[in-house]
């Protein structure tokens, strides 16, 4: 089986308590949305919280979020095949995988599409990093190039489409004009012209489902 979740940050026991519940396996994937972290900080705890992860038993899919740095600054890191497509892999974590944003993997039969990463409100005001990084957003023309298909059943990004943003939730908190939603804008143009079941993310702290676009914080969404 899939499931999704997405911006646990940090904290896994909703994680746990719902494998444990389903008995879940190797054989079957939670996909998080982005900001998992475990690549906030960078401290003891979060070294950790991944041994601790690398435990459970089933596969993780993970997508970039946004404050978290990309495991490909990481030397531990290298890409391997998995789910039809390529994964970041750290073999300390044998059942991490984290997604390359543009690829597009195939689980269980279900043609799937990932892109992490997000607009950040800090990163007019923050130095790489600190409180966010400059690769937080996908280079926009190297994913044009990495979409292979017209058709999934699947879209899952960590943030949504400019569009379907909820703008209520980070109104209050800084100017906007000052704020890069160049990724947010590229979703525009992909929600026009791909072929889709649903699109997932995260990213905004809240819940919210309708007909094709749903955002999922820390709860768990199975795929049909």
């Amino acid at each position: 089986m899939i499931y999704l979740t997405s911006d646990c940050h940090g904290d896994f026991t909703y994680i746990k308590d719902f494998v444990v519940k389903n008995r879940l396996t190797r054989e079957d994937t939670i996909i998080i949305l982005g900001d998992s972290g475990l690549y906030f900080r960078h401290d003891d705890y979060e070294l950790t919280l991944r041994e601790r992860i690398a435990k459970l038993p089933v596969n993780f899919l993970i997508l970039h979020g946004n404050k978290e740095e990309r495991v490909s600054h990481f030397k531990e890191y290298s890409i391997i095949p998995k789910y039809n497509g390529n994964v970041y892999f750290n073999s300390e974590y044998p059942n991490l995988y984290f997604a390359i944003d543009g690829e597009s993997y195939i689980i269980e039969n279900k043609k799937i599409l990932t892109v992490g990463g997000a607009c950040s409100i800090l990163a007019h005001c923050s130095k790489d990093g600190e409180l966010y990084w400059k690769d937080e957003i996908p280079n926009i023309k190297e994913l044009k190039n990495k979409i292979k298909f017209n058709k999934y059943d699947y879209i899952l990004t960590h943030t949504s489409p400019l569009n379907k943003r909820p703008q209520h939730i980070f109104a209050n908190l800084v100017d906007e004009s000052l704020l890069d939603f160049s990724l947010e804008s590229y979703f525009d143009e992909l929600e026009n012209r791909l072929t889709y079941k649903k699109w997932f993310c995260g990213h905004y702290h809240i819940n919210f489902d309708s007909e094709k676009f749903q955002i999922i914080y820390k709860e768990f969404v199975k795929l049909q």
